[in-house]
């Protein structure tokens, strides 16, 4: 592969840039700034608060609010990308054709076609992409996929799981979140956090034969609430049971039970 990247490994740092200062473009940024091999180089986004309370404490980085006048101007070798999901797949695909590395938000797109066209431009532009489903990297969840691919539990019979969390308990319509059209949000709980729980699942079983779902808008007008899924593997199912209106739990709170014919 013949992009930046490999200038940058030559003078031992990696230059990044975040899109999208929102609560995990500040996370992603404050976790890979104190890495010794990463020059965070820039920064983006059209909030001029956000980019005006920055620059004070951020001198030495550029910031901008047009990601393409970024990536014309500065010579970066990687790009994490935390705007709202709707528009992950245009921006993933822009980067992917600048010879820029990926690390995108969770979910990579709202529709299947958008995330198979990013998936097309990362192939052909020969650049790494990752998508931040960080409950695979958990280590209870690391061990548990060891458990079940090391055939320990023996014939899997079925399995359960639920992804809670308390953080919708009353009628909120003023994010994102909150709105179901790709340009102006691509919200919902099944996007935004059942999405993790899914992820697992399929990590550890799969692709299903077949999903039938019921889902439910609690507080949220044009977005669900809740979600119960059914996954059909043929030999075998399970479910899973997700919202982010429960009331009990502070904390997002992931479990998955299998059971098996050990």
């Amino acid at each position: 592969m013949q992009n930046s990247a490999s200038k940058s490994n030559e003078s031992g740092a990696i230059k990044v840039a975040v899109i999208g200062l929102g609560k995990m473009g500040l996370v992603h940024a404050s976790t890979i700034r104190p890495h010794p091999r990463i020059e965070l180089a820039a920064f983006c986004d059209t909030s001029k608060f956000m980019v005006q309370s920055l620059r004070a404490f951020l001198p030495a980085v550029r910031f901008f609010d047009d990601f393409r006048k970024m990536l014309a101007e500065e010579e970066l070798d990687a790009v994490y990308i935390t705007t709202p999901t709707g528009s992950h797949a245009p921006i993933a695909g822009e980067c992917a054709r600048a010879g820029k590395h990926l690390f995108v938000e969770k979910p990579l797109a709202t529709n299947l076609k958008e995330a198979e066209s990013v998936a097309r431009e990362v192939r052909a532009s020969g650049v790494r992409s990752h998508v931040g489903y960080v409950c695979r990297y958990m280590p209870t969840f690391e061990r548990a996929k060891e458990i079940l691919d090391a055939g320990a539990l023996g014939r899997v019979l079925g399995f359960s799981a639920v992804k809670y969390s308390s953080d919708v308990l009353r009628n909120v319509e003023k994010s994102w979140r909150f709105m179901r059209k790709a340009s102006e949000g691509g919200g919902g709980v099944v996007n935004e956090f059942a999405c993790h729980g899914i992820d697992l699942v399929v990590w550890m079983f799969g692709e299903p034969k077949g999903v039938h779902a019921r889902m439910e808008s609690w507080y949220s007008s044009d977005v669900e609430d809740y979600v119960h899924a059914m996954f059909d593997y043929g030999e075998f199912s399970g479910w899973i049971d997700s919202s982010w209106s429960m009331q009990d739990y502070r904390k997002p709170y992931t479990r998955i039970e299998v059971t098996g014919e050990n």
